[in-house]
């Protein structure tokens, strides 16, 4: 293990030519059929987690235990050439799929989703297992899942738990899901205020924020505001350029000049964008651009933001082409879904 960015980031760089190329999608999209998509994919750096997966399963759980188990080594892997405060910052990184992961879990439980189903839209890869993830999915209810989650070391059980039991009361999703993001953007925020971490990793946290905010404002103006809940207690303090006044200005007004304060900044496609999706779309460029450019420096955390988005892009995509040749969707609307079109 190593403290130095240097040598982590060339292991980083050595991850990153494993990712699949542009003409790996092509082939796999090209495919007539799940067969031969499996064909393709078996040809990739994905070989032997296909070829395990077969073993166990069959259908569309081959590819989805495939993409996770080779995640889940991946990022274990980083963690294991890492050391000091770099491997710190990597886990609290990290950590973003745990959480990710547990709301994908209380939304299964919110509306009634078998456990077969949520166990195939989780990616592990921080401090929650595959193995402990499957346990609270499978739990009855979400309190049940809390408690199962609070086996764990995961520095996020506590605010689910807390969630979990006010869920209880209010069955109030939204507000489930800012508090474990509240939980997580603590811990982030905390981590960025040591004189050790690298200055662009503290404004990387706040643009996290900021965008977190957007979406959350987005959601509730393009969305059903939730009974009994003070909209400013949704909002989630350490950003830079989403103040608790645009928040509500975005949540509440129909006006599109509720955007403008965005209009010089970071967001300012979010700005121009009339609708939900569209805004969503800009956000989400919006973050892949600036990770890219966090990875031009080679002694900082940037090159592992980057790689790790692009990771769980990849995986994504997988997993939407996998579905697309199982259930023989089109090829022209995969191109869509794929963002090819």
């Amino acid at each position: 293990m190593s403290k130095d960015y240097g040598y982590i980031n060339a292991r980083i760089r050595g991850l990153r030519s494993r990712l699949l190329k542009p003409e790996a999608y092509l082939e796999m999209l090209n495919s007539n059929n799940f067969d031969a998509f499996i064909s393709s994919l078996s040809q990739t750096s994905y070989i032997a987690d296909i070829e395990e997966a077969q073993s166990r399963f069959s259908g569309i759980k081959i590819v989805d235990n495939a993409v996770s188990k080779n995640f889940y080594k991946t990022t274990r892997s980083i963690l294991n050439f890492a050391d000091g405060k770099p491997r710190q910052l990597i886990s609290n990184l990290l950590l973003k799929y745990d959480l990710d992961n547990i709301k994908v879990i209380a939304r299964a439980k919110h509306a009634k989703r078998s456990a077969e189903d949520t166990i195939a839209k989780l990616l592990p890869a921080a401090e929650l297992k595959p193995v402990l993830l499957e346990a609270v999915a499978n739990s009855a209810d979400m309190q049940s899942a809390a408690q199962v989650l609070s086996m764990s070391k995961s520095p996020l059980k506590l605010a689910f738990r807390k969630a979990a039991s006010q869920y209880a009361n209010d069955s109030n999703l939204l507000s489930l899901e800012v508090a474990l993001d509240k939980a997580y953007y603590a811990i982030l925020a905390d981590s960025a205020k040591s004189s050790a971490s690298p200055k662009n990793y503290a404004k990387f946290v706040k643009r996290e924020i900021d965008a977190n905010n957007l979406r959350t404002a987005l959601s509730l103006r393009y969305g059903s505001k939730p009974e009994g809940v003070d909209i400013n207690n949704l909002f989630i303090s350490g950003g830079k350029e989403v103040n608790k006044e645009l928040f509500s200005n975005i949540a509440n007004s129909e006006s599109q000049n509720a955007f403008q304060a965005l209009a010089n900044g970071s967001f300012a496609e979010v700005a121009e964008a009339t609708t939900l999706t569209e805004a969503e779309i800009a956000i989400r460029n919006i973050l892949e651009k600036n990770a890219r450019a966090l990875a031009s420096d080679s002694v900082n955390i940037g090159l592992a933001v980057n790689y790790l988005r692009q990771k769980e892009t990849e995986s994504a995509k997988l997993r939407l082409l996998a579905r697309g040749k199982f259930y023989g969707v089109d090829k022209k609307s995969l191109e869509t879904e794929l963002g090819y079109a």
